[in-house]
C-alpha cells in the first residue's frame, strides 16, 4: 500500500512540476493549463517566493500540523518549518490525513476534496489545535486525553 501511494504521489508531483514549467514558460499574463485559465503572473510571484525567508523572522509559538496523506504539501516540510522559525514549534504529522484537514481512506486523491469539504475537520485536527492553544493561554494545565 506504501508503494502504490508513492507512487500516486510521484505521478501528482510529476505532473504537478510539468504544469509549473509551462506557466513559467509562460510569458503573459494568463495560462492555459488543462483548458483552465490560470493567473499566470500571480503563479510567477508565487513559484518564486521563498517562504522560509518569512518563517525565520517568526518568534512566536507555531503550531504546525499536516497529514500523511497531503498530496499537496510534503510532510518533510514540518522539519523544514521547525528548523527555520526561531520561535518554539510544534509539530503533528497525523495518519490518513489529507490537505482538507480531513481523513481520507484508501490511496490518497484530490478527487476526493470536494467531498471531504462537507464532513467537519477531523476530530483529532481539532483536539491537537485546542490542546496547543490550552497550553499557550493555561500552560499550567495538563493537556487533555482521548481516554
Amino acid at each position: 500500500m506504501r508503494a502504490l501511494l508513492r507512487l500516486l504521489r510521484v505521478d501528482l508531483e510529476k505532473k504537478v512540476a510539468a504544469n509549473h514549467e509551462r506557466i513559467r514558460a509562460t510569458t503573459t499574463d494568463v495560462a492555459r493549463i488543462g483548458g483552465a485559465r490560470l493567473n499566470a503572473r500571480w503563479f510567477h510571484e508565487f513559484m518564486a517566493h521563498d517562504p522560509r525567508e518569512d518563517l525565520r523572522a517568526v518568534t512566536m509559538p507555531v503550531l504546525a500540523l499536516t497529514g500523511a496523506k497531503d498530496l499537496q504539501v510534503k510532510p518533510d516540510d514540518l522539519a523544514v518549518l521547525a528548523a527555520t522559525v526561531r520561535g518554539p514549534v510544534e509539530t503533528h504529522l497525523v495518519p490518513e490525513l489529507t490537505h482538507t484537514l480531513r481523513r481520507q481512506s484508501g490511496a490518497a486523491s484530490l478527487s476526493a476534496y470536494k467531498k471531504e469539504l462537507r464532513s467537519p475537520v477531523d476530530a483529532e485536527v481539532l483536539g491537537i489545535v485546542t490542546d496547543w492553544c490550552g497550553g499557550l493561554t493555561h500552560p499550567d494545565r495538563p493537556p487533555r486525553t482521548n481516554a
